[in-house]
């Protein structure tokens, strides 16, 4: 009889003990909602206030719930997240209670997409737990679409930011909806502003035009909506070729101290540089081409910055200032080639990642596995070995299709190698090309000069006939200036070079060929036209024409074959 009267007793106080715990578990969530509803306003208020509350002891859904609640509050006030185990350990809880609580797991599950978001990651692992925060949102048809609207509008941009415009403009137009169905200006503004870029990724430059002019339409712009549409309007007038707009802009912006502040000096001068260039003002351009390269900051991502050198040797060639040119070109081809093998690295980092996530989900799975095989019965030990069939089907499968994308992956990064030799192929030619040419000017231009002395001797002598010293000085500098304007290939091009060149192959017969059949065949390997070849030359066409036909019948008589070169 005692022993039942203390077993009773016992029961009783864990019954008691119980009743306070669930009691104060739910004054505890509806303080925890009481925070949330403070959460658009007062977020740095929400923080304290978990701060105070991070002590006592609560249960796994609140624990999850205020993890929730403080991963929002410090996305608000701008914090720098170093890792999403938090929010991950709040999903993971969650997922337990999507049933009577599914906005709070897609809520979740939408903040754990934003949160790699802002450390930088903007691959599938951010974009697929909005995806599903979506879809839950979707299923669940709750009133509050406030969520859904952040869901919409975080997926447009990880579409924008992985260049997929369409799928972006999608997004973003449910975002826009949601918002003037909610009446939530900012995010409003922030879906056209964020629609415009996408539609211009897209090149659709009507409706482009038609987000801008919404935007402009905007009450009470602040001054960072503001420089959000200057900067818009920049690179559409840009984009629509209209520079002297985008000038006009981009002078405003240069002397913005917002922009100054928040954005990237060297972008501005980059854009100017390109506004001057449409305009044909080329030393304006190519002055700030090389501010542009002057005040460039970010070392992180320098490699991307290998077109402000490649603007500067385009503009450079154009003012036939070809020594910065060359040196501009080869800071480019070299930074090209780092970003290349970067981007490539990146790419196998990224196999060798989605890898792991494989090799994790199935030791997941295994754990499962040996849990039920503890708890199990005979009947579920049978459902457990079809599952590790189905199981073992599904990691075949997924791993045939990890190697055909591998292959794919490959190839492509072949493609791309292939291309970048080509590149390098085509600019070393082109450098040959200037490194023969530059020569063959200069030397056309000193005989033209000599030329000209001799003329304006003659010019002012009037005893040209009687004065026979003047005569031989007259013959004897006719004789230099015939010897002095012959072009020698071997001053510009060692035989190496000039096989290499001319892509022929090598052999005896290729002796019988002098100094003016190989200049006719570098003439022609650089595509020149019969008229150019005789001001070279300081011939006429027609003996152009009769030397070509000369070197055809050379070529055929000894069975030389012409590859590149077109006669």
């Amino acid at each position: 009889m005692r022993k039942f009267i203390i077993n009773l007793g016992l029961l009783c106080l864990v019954l008691a003990i119980t009743g306070c715990s669930k009691k104060q578990n739910k004054i505890t969530t509806r303080h925890l909602m009481s925070l949330d509803s403070l959460l658009d306003e007062h977020p740095q208020l929400v923080l304290d206030r978990l701060a105070e509350t991070a002590t006592k002891r609560q249960s796994r859904f609140n624990s999850a719930y205020s993890a929730l609640l403080q991963t929002i509050a410090q996305d608000k006030t701008g914090f720098h997240f170093p890792s999403d185990s938090i929010i991950q350990n709040a999903v993971d809880v969650l997922s337990h209670y999507q049933k009577e609580y599914a906005e709070l797991y897609a809520r979740s599950l939408l903040y754990k997409g934003i949160v790699r978001y802002r450390m930088g990651v903007t691959d599938s692992t951010a974009y697929v737990p909005i995806k599903i925060a979506a879809h839950v949102l979707e299923n669940a048809k709750l009133k509050n679409l406030k969520s859904a609207l952040y869901c919409y509008y975080y997926l447009g941009t990880l579409f924008f930011e992985n260049e997929h415009s369409r799928q972006s403009i999608e997004y973003l137009k449910k975002s826009i909806q949601v918002a003037q169905q909610l009446g939530y200006r900012n995010d409003l503004f922030n879906s056209c502003r964020d629609l415009a870029w996408s539609y211009m990724q897209n090149n659709d430059w009507d409706n482009t035009k038609l987000c801008i002019d919404t935007l402009t339409r905007f009450q009470n712009l602040s001054a960072t909506e503001r420089l959000d549409i200057n900067l818009i309007e920049s690179s559409y007038y840009e984009s629509v070729g209209k520079p002297e707009k985008a000038l006009f802009i981009n002078m405003q912006l240069l002397a913005d101290t917002l922009y100054l502040k928040g954005g990237e000096l060297s972008e501005i001068y980059y854009k100017l540089s390109g506004n001057y260039r449409q305009l044909q003002f080329k030393t304006q351009s190519l002055l700030y081409a090389e501010k542009a390269v002057e005040n460039i900051n970010d070392t992180t991502k320098f490699y991307n910055y290998y077109y402000y050198y490649q603007n500067i040797s385009e503009i450079a060639a154009s003012l036939k200032q070809w020594e910065k040119s060359l040196i501009a070109l080869t800071k480019a081809y070299q930074l090209k080639s780092k970003l290349i093998e970067s981007n490539l690295k990146a790419s196998l980092l990224e196999l060798e990642k989605k890898y792991d996530l494989n090799q994790i989900e199935i030791k997941a799975r295994r754990y499962k596995t040996q849990i039920y095989l503890y708890i199990g019965v005979i009947v579920l030990l049978f459902l457990l070995i079809c599952s590790g069939l189905i199981l073992r089907r599904q990691f075949k499968i997924r791993k045939e299709a990890e190697v055909r994308f591998a292959k794919s992956e490959k190839q492509r990064i072949e493609i791309e190698y292939q291309k970048t030799i080509l590149n390098k192929e085509r600019l070393e030619n082109e450098l040959k090309q200037k490194n023969f040419l530059l020569p063959i000017y200069r030397q056309i231009s000193e005989r033209n000069e000599m030329v000209k002395k001799v003329l304006e001797e003659l010019k002012m002598n009037p005893y040209l006939e009687k004065n026979e010293l003047l005569l031989r000085k007259i013959e004897s500098t006719h004789k230099d200036f015939i010897q002095f304007s012959k072009i020698d290939p071997t001053m510009f091009f060692s035989e190496k070079d000039f096989f290499e060149f001319t892509d022929l192959e090598y052999h005896s017969r290729l002796e019988l060929l002098n100094s003016s059949d190989k200049i006719m065949l570098i003439f022609a390997r650089f595509k020149l036209d019969n008229n150019q070849i005789a001001i070279l030359l300081n011939t006429t066409e027609d003996s152009v024409r009769s030397r070509k036909s000369k070197l055809r019948k050379k070529l055929l008589d000894n069975n030389i074959v012409l590859k590149q070169i077109h006669l």
